[in-house]
């Protein structure tokens, strides 16, 4: 058995979120913890590697567009194929 010390405020915020769902705080906070541990991510990557590697992305990113975001209208996107 694992006993854990959590924050007040993260305490709060689970009681709230299992009784949204009609679940014991215990449940909800048992099935929140069985998530965590057997999925890990699509790829198998934790959320720090896929941050990390998200900022590597952003970092490396060129601008897209030189024009105003205003510019793309409707009528500049599909010309006539309304």
């Amino acid at each position: 058995m694992i006993q854990l010390d959590i924050d007040p405020e993260v305490e709060k915020r689970l009681v709230e979120a299992a009784r949204a769902r009609g679940l014991e705080p215990s449940a909800y906070a048992q099935r929140i913890l069985a998530s965590a541990v057997t999925s890990p991510g699509q790829d198998g990557a934790s959320a720090e590697d896929l941050l990390s590697g998200l900022k590597a992305l952003a970092e490396q990113a060129t601008a897209v567009s030189n024009y105003p975001p205003d510019f793309f209208t409707r009528e500049v996107i599909y010309g006539e194929h309304d």
